[in-house]
């Protein structure tokens, strides 16, 4: 049995290279797409912070100016 298990392997490797290259796209595609849309949120908060006149500091970027 363990003869024709290495037998299967060697035999059916094109298909694993191939399953784990469409893996890789898959897992490449939808992380630029998760990527694209963290850009897009973030610039869509600073025209909105902006334009509604939201605080320009972030929480605790000024806690070391104030302390003197």
């Amino acid at each position: 049995m363990r003869g024709r298990v290495l037998q299967l392997d060697r035999r059916w490797w094109p298909l694993w290279v191939i399953l784990g290259l469409v893996v890789f796209a898959f897992v490449a595609v939808f992380g630029l797409i998760f990527g694209a849309f963290l850009i897009f949120a973030k610039v869509v908060g600073a025209i909105l912070r902006f334009l509604f006149g939201g605080s320009t500091s972030r929480a605790g970027s000024d806690l070391s100016r104030s302390v003197r």
